[in-house]
């Protein structure tokens, strides 16, 4: 089978076949028809900007091989293109005439800022609506809004992008609907307009004159440094209903929407030892029906958007990844939910909305015309779930009113979103690294999936309401009978920055609204607002073997809207351990009712050895809401739960308490720890431990002082 040498020293006028006679450029490749067996080779240590395209199939025996040649570092397949010929204009300003669109700017590897205000931080939300938004005090500027583009912080989950279609005093007016809406002292902030650029560090092109100008930070003289501009949208893409493409040994780097993007129905592709980085949204994007992806090995770091993202997508191995510093750049990347994601395997988020069509079927039946009439006014108008749009039924309808038809309404409405029904299951997530991310470290939707063995540190830096380990679901055939065990997860964070809240919703593994039948076991999680959160109208969980050490709240049922959903749950054999006095092991909320039992508890372990009472509970009556402590005793005899439960609780409130460690081992092997000390120290079991202790792979171990 031919291999295809490509070197920046050759010629496309070549054969290719033999490095004497190599290629010089991706587009070369692309008016190739590639068979069974073909390998492409790309020169070691050199540099190939362009998109390659794959349109042709390999075999199962015969994949097409993407790869390189040579010695040295790995081949860079880039988005980018040398910008030169720079000259000072007024101040420190620099321009140059490029003739491309422009979406990302580096300058020396680092990337400069589109022109934006303020030049760092948000400007708070005065009032606001799906469509405009107020600020007279930032707005009212002397030259026009329109043509920039809003970046906002729609809700605690995800930010959203808006571009200006009009500008009046202090208000700009958006060219499309939001999903979520502006809301006040939420925060925002514009870019993309000359007006803006006054900053070090930042660009801005004009798409008329094609004259691109940048604000070089100290010392950076352009025509002294090296300046690339990302014009090319994808390193490879794989192209619709492909199959059997291996693609290994490459480095991709400063593309617009992604690395590799596997298009609709592409399948058996394996992507191992590549290098990804400074992508604007995606590492690797795998569309929908595709599936059976091998993604092993690899590194992807610096990217805005998602590290590793499916959608309706089965059948896939991801393992071994090391992703770091994913969306980090709060507003850019992805456009709405699932933004900051180190690797997202997901399922179509339906938009809920009363079209035309679902109008056209409620004006048949007996409704009246002044209900009508403020119905039509929500006509298109998207929201991300059902309760959104009874929200703004209300608003509109009243609560009596909409009480009486929404039943109807969103029998329509629901129907309609939930025609259009892909899938996306038994797809693996196992032994990836994901560090520092802006929202989720890892989430799965879909069904009969796994994520195991992986090490997940520092998630949730620019977003809040989220877990590391994450999965939501629209409805009951969304996210159900998923696995999650012996991950590590340590530190998720959560940000409040421009939103009107200041308490942070960061919790170590989070199966959110309708997921059910989902096994976490075997799991730590250390520094979370919450190491497991199982959320209003999940069902049937199972929550086995876990240790949750450090977090304000270890274990916690929420039950906060749907009375009774929130039911069959399983709970043994975990260790949950507060290492500070306010922290709690256990809390089981209902803002809703008195006597949520959210199911069955026993055999674990209730720690607080700082304050008597580890559990707390919280109960809703007559619009009071009320919170019991309860000594590990109290609650056995209040609930009927944890009759073989145990506790390590000081006696009294003023008294110390006993002095903790965790030895958390991260790696696929047993691993050893030294403790040699002055200080002798026992496990949880009251047996007294040597100078070194024996940790399982992705498992940890608390130690107590004696």
């Amino acid at each position: 089978m031919p291999q295809y040498y490509l070197s920046t020293t050759g010629n496309d006028a070549n054969n290719g076949l033999s490095a004497d006679s190599s290629w010089k450029t991706i587009a070369k490749v692309n008016t190739m028809s590639l068979n069974p067996g073909d390998e492409v080779l790309f020169h070691c240590g050199q540099i190939f900007p362009g998109e390659l395209i794959i349109c042709q199939s390999g075999t199962e025996s015969q994949p097409i091989l993407i790869s390189s040649w040579g010695t040295g570092n790995k081949p860079i397949l880039t988005g980018a293109i040398p910008v030169t010929g720079w000259h000072l204009e007024e101040g420190n300003r620099y321009s140059s005439n490029l003739n491309h669109t422009v979406f990302q700017l580096f300058v020396n590897d680092r990337l400069y800022h589109l022109a934006r205000i303020p030049a760092t931080g948000f400007f708070p939300i005065e009032k606001g609506d799906k469509s405009n938004l107020t600020d007279n005090r930032h707005l009212n500027v002397k030259f026009d809004l329109a043509g920039a583009t809003a970046r906002i912080r729609a809700v605690n989950w995800q930010y959203e992008t808006a571009k200006v279609a009009a500008h009046h005093d202090g208000t700009i007016t958006f060219t499309e609907n939001m999903m979520y809406q502006c809301n006040p002292r939420y925060g925002y902030f514009l870019d993309n307009k000359a007006e803006f650029l006054n900053q070090p560090g930042q660009w801005f092109r004009d798409e008329l004159s094609q004259k691109i100008s940048i604000i070089p930070l100290a010392q950076e003289n352009p025509d002294l440094q090296k300046v690339e501009a990302t014009i090319y949208q994808n390193g490879i893409t794989i192209s619709e209903g492909v199959k059997y493409i291996r693609i290994s040994g490459l480095q991709l780097e400063k593309y617009e929407n992604a690395a590799i993007s596997g298009l609709s129905n592409s399948g058996y592709v394996h992507i191992s030892d590549c290098r990804i980085q400074d992508i604007n949204v995606y590492g690797i994007c795998l569309d929908i029906n595709s599936g059976h992806y091998t993604i092993a090995n690899n590194a992807i770091t610096d990217i805005r958007g998602r590290g590793i993202s499916t959608i309706e997508s089965s059948y896939n191995e991801i393992t071994g990844n090391e992703l770091l510093c994913i969306g980090l750049y709060p507003g850019y990347g992805f456009n709405g939910v699932n933004n900051g994601v180190g690797i997202a395997i997901l399922k179509t988020e339906v938009k809920f909305q009363i079209s035309q069509s679902t109008f056209n079927q409620l004006n048949k039946l007996i409704i009246p015309s002044d209900i009508l009439i403020k119905i039509a006014e929500l006509i298109d108008l998207p929201y991300p779930d059902e309760k959104f749009v009874v929200e703004a039924l209300e608003n509109k309808l009243g609560k009596e009113t909409t009480e009486k038809y929404s039943p109807l309404i969103m029998a329509l409405v629901r129907a309609e979103a939930i025609a259009q029904k892909l899938e996306s299951t038994h797809n693996r997530v196992a032994y990836n690294r994901v560090d520092s991310t802006g929202y989720a470290g890892i989430r799965v939707d879909g069904s009969n999936s796994i994520a195991e063995f992986n090490v997940i540190k520092n998630t949730l830096l620019h977003m809040n309401d989220g877990g590391a380990l994450y999965c939501w679901a629209q409805n009951e055939d969304y996210t159900h009978h998923n696995i999650f065990r012996n991950n590590i997860i340590i530190n998720a964070i959560g940000s409040c920055e421009a939103t009107a809240n200041d308490l942070a919703y960061a919790y170590g593994i989070y199966t959110d609204n309708k997921c059910h039948h989902i096994t976490i076991e075997n799991n730590t999680v250390v520094g979370a607002a919450g190491g497991i959160l199982i959320n209003d109208e999940g069902h049937h969980q199972k929550i086995v073997g876990n240790t949750l050490y450090d977090n304000r709240f270890g274990l916690v049922f929420s039950e906060y809207c749907s009375p009774g959903t929130l039911i069959g749950c399983e709970a043994y054999g975990n260790t949950l351990f507060c290492r500070k006095r306010d922290q709690r092991a256990l809390f089981v909320e209902s803002r809703v009712r008195e006597g949520f039992v959210p199911g069955i508890l026993n055999n674990n372990l209730y720690a607080n050895p700082y304050y008597p009472f580890p559990i707390i509970a919280l109960t809703y009556r007559n619009q009071v809401r009320t919170y019991h402590e309860y000594t590990l005793a109290s609650w056995q005899k209040h609930d009927q739960q944890d009759a073989d439960s145990t506790t390590i609780a000081t006696a009294n409130h003023d008294a110390g308490g006993q002095q903790s460690l965790i030895l958390i081992n991260e790696t696929a092997e047993t691993k050893s720890f030294d403790i040699t000390s002055d200080l002798q120290y026992i496990d949880l079991k009251g047996n007294v431990l040597g100078n070194c202790v024996e940790v399982a792979a992705f498992s940890s171990l608390i130690i107590l002082q004696v």
